[in-house]
């Protein structure tokens, strides 16, 4: 299983109720990873085609009767999901100063992931995406624009013939953190249009977001642990 975390790091989130949350989310994927796991997250930032910050890439190793006894792959894993801790949790504290939320990019190099050498052949392909859900650049500010069904199909089809709509098909997505407007500072009718347009952008991208996973917190997420 290849997981790709996409962790916010816009103004816009940065509270510390958003990164409780995203805490709580971040240790129930690492916790859930299995042998052969690959985890790569990184941040979601105001322009994301241009962040230089660090990606985290961990592999949960494989276990090896022949080689190691138990304890030896339990230590192994061990280690590797406190390395991925270690990365995720300066992800979660950077703090992106700069204006604006990218996450249609960020899409887009998720995609690069699922889609590159070495993960294309992965058996299952999971994206969480920990954010707001507000796409706030040049290209498109959700803030400022009116999402009727009619204009959603529009910036989506604008975005296919210009080469920007990714290739997810297979990839079951997660958006958590969504929904939420405890300061009542964006409305019902808004949150609802933003939680449309990513309906029906994941669609056309070809991946499975369902409605019960668009939320304020992770749900129903086993990852590769077997009970």
């Amino acid at each position: 299983m290849v997981r790709v975390a996409l962790i916010d790091a816009s103004s816009s989130t940065n509270k510390p109720d958003v990164r409780t949350v995203y805490e709580d989310t971040m240790q129930t994927i690492v916790s859930t990873a299995g042998g052969g796991d690959v985890l790569v997250a990184y941040p979601i930032t105001s322009n994301s085609q241009a962040s230089s910050y660090a990606d985290v890439t961990v592999q949960f190793p494989t276990y090896n009767g022949l080689t190691e006894n138990e304890d030896q792959y339990h230590d192994a894993q061990t280690d590797a999901a406190n390395q991925a801790q270690d990365g995720i949790e300066k992800i979660i504290t950077f703090k992106d100063g700069s204006d604006g939320t990218d996450l249609l990019f960020a899409f887009t190099k998720a995609s690069d992931v699922f889609n590159g050498e070495l993960y294309r052949s992965a058996k299952e392909k999971d994206l969480v995406v920990l954010t707001d859900g507000f796409q706030q650049t040049h290209q498109l500010d959700m803030m400022k624009v009116l999402l009727t069904p009619d204009r959603i199909q529009e910036i989506i089809r604008g975005l296919k013939d210009d080469g920007y709509l990714p290739n997810l098909q297979g990839v079951k997505v997660w958006m958590v953190g969504c929904g939420a407007d405890p300061h009542h500072e964006v409305g019902p009718e808004k949150l609802d249009q933003v939680r449309r347009f990513w309906l029906a952008y994941f669609k056309a991208c070809g991946a499975n977001l369902a409605p019960e996973r668009y939320g304020t917190t992770l749900e129903n997420y086993k990852g590769s642990v077997q009970e």
